[in-house]
């Protein structure tokens, strides 16, 4: 199947799929369950050759405050103050 077919039955551009594929994007829960739908396979063949235990060991649990931060941040639903607030927060950690 190509990327512009299962982009179409999964309802997102075929660039989405692209950044899925390489890992610039993550996927929720739900869109992974709808692809392995589509793809007719079970989710955990999507997982081949990916080194789990690695992956989450690069990936800490969020301490309380970044939770909050993070539920915050799902709230805002206009992308101009997502953006601003994005450079605001680089500007504060010292990584622009």
């Amino acid at each position: 199947m190509t990327q512009q077919v299962l982009a179409e039955k999964a309802g997102v551009s075929f660039q989405q799929i692209q950044k899925y594929e390489k890992g610039s994007n993550r996927m929720g829960a739900s869109r992974l369950v709808g692809i392995a739908e589509i793809l007719n396979v079970p989710v955990n063949a999507l997982f081949q050759d990916i080194d789990l235990a690695g992956a989450a060991a690069t990936s800490p649990p969020l301490d309380r405050d970044a939770a909050k931060v993070a539920r915050d941040w799902r709230a805002i639903r206009d992308d101009r103050t997502r953006n601003v607030m994005r450079d605001v927060i680089r500007a504060l950690s010292g990584k622009n």
